[in-house]
């Protein structure tokens, strides 16, 4: 062997091989730089359209609650009317219990139990003619 071909490469050789490996490596940043922006506007638009949702769905969930509410005031006024109404309800037939109705049910209920003796009475007639025949 030649003590020149010791070496493997000459100096500018060398330098080629160097200034290859830095434009590789240089080229490679620039390629991630670039993929890290893509990712970045990527992660960027789906944050936004995230925020555009959630806004959206916000809104519905206020009109809804607004709703509710509405519905809500709506019922508690019909209700407050309503226990109005019965209580005056239980003012005016309290007036009737103490007046006219105690002597119309107990007019009522002899009426019943005539009603009851009367059919008694004939079923028993019946009875008596049904069997002495």
């Amino acid at each position: 062997m030649e003590p020149a071909q010791a070496l493997p490469f000459t100096a500018w050789e060398q330098a080629v091989f160097v200034a290859l490996f830095l434009v590789f490596v240089i080229s490679l940043l620039g390629w991630f730089s670039k993929q890290s922006d893509k990712w970045q506007r990527f992660m960027i638009d789906i944050d936004e359209r995230w925020r555009a949702f959630n806004k959206e769905q916000r809104e519905e969930y206020c009109n809804s609650i607004n709703s509710v509410t509405e519905s809500l005031n709506r019922l508690t006024k019909s209700t407050d009317a309503m226990t109005q109404a019965v209580r005056e309800m239980i003012k005016e037939s309290e007036h009737f219990n103490t007046g006219v109705f105690p002597s119309h049910y107990k007019h009522v209920e002899e009426m019943l139990q005539f009603i009851v003796r009367e059919q008694c009475a004939g079923r028993k007639k019946k009875g008596e003619e049904d069997g002495s025949s």
